[in-house]
């Protein structure tokens, strides 16, 4: 029996069959091309498709060796910014040295008044050479900037001393590692060029609707911590959800509301100046109580049961933030009189008589422009003032009788003043055992002071007063008309010494016995027929960095003062200590730099690897491929070859 053979082209047309062939060639060449690429570049995968798999892992590792390199990068220039930090610091240190070399040659009677003055010279372009060390820059990045990038100098010259226009905190860069690391340094770290006065009273703000619950040490000191109360009225009981709660008036309404749903007339919680107190009216009983394992009633200070009566919770201790009302603080401050602040030769008056709030007192003292500003405490408690220039003076005193400078606690002269502090640091010159002081009042009294015991101005008060008492002398306040009368200047600063008796002597105050006390506390001086002693401001403040110390050296050079030249060789002998141990901590970040620098070069090795072996593949399995890829392209050639030669007589039986 006769059969018909059959073809695949049958029914498939001269096109058709050029079309397919055309197509599978291209295939095969297109995969001969991405094999002899795998076998040139060792890599298999080259995009998604040719693995889809293992897209994701490829991704991921890439994206890490991306940012490592980054990170490496970062670490690099890290190690370059310290490199250059440590180097500046060094040339600070060897300043340091030869200023405490020039100090301590002149301190002696080798030295004489005209050596002095050559070598203050000397000490005034060390200063110049140290302002141009501070002021440097890699990449317009200032070395001692802080992390204030602005491209301008960390120290400028002002009011005759040198100001610190940088930040408080550094420049940070992401290495990588679980900590950031800082790569310059900031005026305050390398320098300590920001001066304190320190606020000594406690403002004790008052707690108001507004104030934030977040601004409140609590009263666990644990801080606010939020979430659901117990409220049982009456023996009803309820739940109070104070978890979104934001302000001490979220506190109020919330726990109002829940009351009143159960009895309006059972009582109120209110605001106390220290937190919360809660009112049961007669004949009610309320309980606010934490859940078995809360805190929150705790920590607001009621956790409070009251009966026909008014209970006052526990002290919140609310913190002084920026938005606290100055009419919110406890104590009667005197606003209206201001501060008297003299910073170097210049004098001006902070007036707070418009200020409403803490932050409106701040930038008063910023509107000033004398280079001091006021902080709030780190503990929230009250208020310092902050001054960012090196080399002269800072004073904060009253203004026309006023008590603003005492009432913040900022006044620099008072009873707390330590001796030791007068004078930029010399103190009070004292001979042990002997009396330090003679007072001689109008009526020919004699006091005679000794001040072995004295450590604060509050101390050579009560020394005075003793020793005129001792003589039967009455003592009282300035102005009070007593025999004698000591107190501090209503403007200003200093001590004020009034003679209130009467006789032809002359009043004076001198220093006996070799001492310089009367001197050192500004208060020496003949009066002769007046009555009144207004002593010196000699409690100023400064700041207590390397530029005061090498300006305080040229001013004693300029001024012939063995004590004061003593005190600064002393001063940048410390400076040099300090230089050594900002090196240390720079030293330090270095090392961490480094150290994740080769552990990121470590990584990168295992990195590589690892995306080598998801896109590489076996060099003979690639050949082969490729082998087999060819000998299809042949026989495709081929066999489209011999079908395209075809016509109907080849299928003619």
């Amino acid at each position: 029996m006769s059969s018909i053979q059959s073809s695949s082209y049958t029914r498939t047309s001269t096109m058709q069959g050029s079309n397919q062939l055309m197509y599978r060639l291209r295939q095969i060449q297109s995969e001969l091309a991405q094999s002899q690429n795998a076998i040139t570049n060792g890599q298999q995968v080259n995009k998604p498709s040719d693995a889809p798999t293992l897209t994701s892992a490829i991704l991921l590792v890439m994206q890490q060796m991306e940012a490592r390199g980054q990170h490496e990068n970062n670490l690099d220039y890290i190690s370059t910014m310290l490199d250059n930090v440590d180097q500046a610091m060094a040339d600070v240190s060897t300043i340091s040295i030869e200023a405490h070399s020039l100090a301590l040659s002149q301190i002696g009677i080798v030295s004489d008044e005209e050596t002095r003055q050559a070598e203050a010279s000397v000490v005034d372009a060390q200063l110049s050479a140290l302002l141009d060390i501070v002021n440097r820059k890699v990449l317009d990045i200032g070395l001692f900037n802080g992390n204030s990038n602005s491209g301008n100098e960390a120290f400028v010259e002002f009011m005759g001393g040198i100001r610190y226009v940088g930040a408080e905190s550094n420049l940070i860069a992401e290495t990588g590692l679980s900590d950031e690391v800082a790569y310059n340094s900031n005026g305050l770290e390398a320098f300590n060029a920001l001066g304190y006065v320190y606020g000594d009273l406690d403002l004790d703000p008052a707690a108001t609707p507004a104030t934030r619950l977040k601004d409140a040490e609590g009263a666990t000191s644990n801080g606010i911590r939020l979430g659901s109360l117990q409220l049982d009225v009456d023996g009803t009981k309820t739940t109070v959800d104070l978890g979104t709660a934001r302000t001490f008036n979220d506190v109020i309404l919330r726990i109002q509301n829940a009351i009143d749903n159960i009895d309006p007339t059972a009582g109120t919680i209110n605001i106390s100046d220290d937190g919360f107190e809660l009112t049961a009216d007669s004949g009610h009983e309320i309980t606010i109580s934490d859940f078995p394992g809360g805190v929150v009633a705790e920590d607001l200070g009621i956790d409070l049961y009251a009966n026909d009566e008014t209970v006052t919770g526990a002290d919140v201790q609310v913190k002084l933030t920026a938005r606290t009302p100055l009419d919110a603080l406890d104590i009667g401050i005197d606003w209206d009189s201001g501060l008297s602040i003299t910073q170097g030769a210049v004098t001006k008056i902070a007036d707070f008589s418009e200020a409403e709030n803490i932050q409106d007192v701040m930038n008063v003292i910023d509107g000033l422009h004398m280079g001091v500003h006021m902080q709030i405490k780190p503990d929230g408690t009250g208020l310092n003032m902050v001054t960012e220039v090196s080399g002269i003076n800072l004073s904060i005193g009253e203004v026309d009788g006023g008590t603003t400078a005492s009432d913040l606690g900022l006044r620099t002269f008072n009873n707390s003043t330590k001796l030791s502090s007068l004078n930029n640091g010399i103190g009070v010159g004292r001979t042990a055992a002997q009396d330090d002081i003679e007072i001689q009042l109008h009526d020919g009294s004699l006091i005679s002071v000794n001040l072995d015991e004295a450590a604060t101005i509050e101390d050579v008060i009560a020394a005075i007063t003793t020793a005129a008492e001792d003589l039967g002398l009455s003592v009282g306040l300035p102005g009070d008309g007593a025999d004698l009368n000591i107190g501090f200047a209503s403007e200003g600063n200093g001590l004020v010494i009034e003679d209130g008796t009467f006789g032809a002597e002359d009043f004076k105050i001198t220093s006996i016995n070799l001492s310089t006390a009367a001197e050192d506390l500004g208060i020496a001086g003949n009066l002769k027929d007046e009555s009144e002693m207004t002593g010196e401001d000699v409690a100023t403040v400064q700041v207590d960095s390397i530029f005061t110390h090498l300006i305080n050296l040229k001013e004693n050079l300029l001024q012939n003062n063995s004590r004061g030249i003593s005190l600064a060789a002393g001063k940048l002998d410390g400076d040099s200590d300090s230089v050594t141990q900002v090196r240390a901590t720079i030293g330090v970040r270095t090392t961490r730099a480094e150290e994740a620098l080769n552990r990121s070069s470590e990584l990168g090795i295992s990195e590589t690897s690892l995306l080598n072996e998801l896109q590489g593949g076996d060099l003979t399995e690639l050949i082969l491929k490729y082998q087999n890829l060819q000998y299809q392209l042949q026989a495709s050639l081929s066999v489209g070859a011999q079908n395209l030669q075809m016509s109907l007589l080849d299928f003619l039986a």
